[in-house]
């Protein structure tokens, strides 16, 4: 990933914070529109949303490989799909969640520790992914109704397993065991640092 990927890759998560916002809006009655078929349908619009950026995430960091194996990846939209074919690429391709621990005793020192618990994992990005594409369409008077309250209720906890995920998180390169980028989202625009190997 180069310096103007890299810069993409955070235009990108700079979206996603913007759709986080208007998530918690959502979630916390700030931006009511009146309905509850209505609110949950615009929650998971935007939680589709967010899954995207972070499937075009994931082809930016590897686009180059990614380009070899499907010439036609500027016209890809399912973000399924463009992880499935990042993930055969670049097993190591989902973004890894971090906390920085600061070290003791030293001021300006902080450890990269991995998050454990929590926050969305490669599984349940699709389990979310369905879901929301589920909520999108108009419902079948013919099939089964939608539980807007349940899908409610999951909203909060999908929020903040999105948030925990992206709050501080690396990205490996295909090919490359030796560099990561390490993103931060902070409370302004999203900024990335490469880390290499001292050897």
């Amino acid at each position: 990933m180069k310096v103007e990927e890299a810069q993409k890759y955070c235009n990108l998560m700079q979206e996603s914070k913007h759709r986080t916002k208007v998530i918690g809006s959502l979630l916390q009655g700030k931006a009511n529109l009146g309905f509850l078929p209505i609110n949950v349908e615009s929650l998971y619009l935007q939680f589709r949303k967010t899954l995207e950026l972070i499937a075009f995430g994931s082809l930016i960091a590897n686009r180059e490989k990614y380009s070899e194996a499907r010439a036609e990846y500027a016209s890809d939209w399912n973000a399924k799909k463009v992880l499935k074919l990042v993930e055969r690429l670049n097993p190591r391709f989902y973004p890894k969640p971090i906390n920085q621990v600061p070290v003791t005793g030293e001021k300006y020192k902080t450890e990269l520790k991995p998050v454990t618990e929590n926050f969305l994992s490669r599984d349940e990005f699709e389990i979310l992914y369905d879901r929301c594409g589920g909520v999108l369409h108009s419902e079948n008077p013919y099939g089964n109704t939608y539980k807007y309250d349940e899908l409610w209720a999951e909203g909060l906890g999908w929020a903040v397993k999105i948030r925990n995920l992206l709050n501080c998180h690396t990205i490996h390169l295909v090919d490359d065991a030796d560099r990561f980028f390490l993103i931060q989202m902070g409370t302004g625009k999203p900024t990335y640092t490469l880390f290499e190997a001292v050897k």
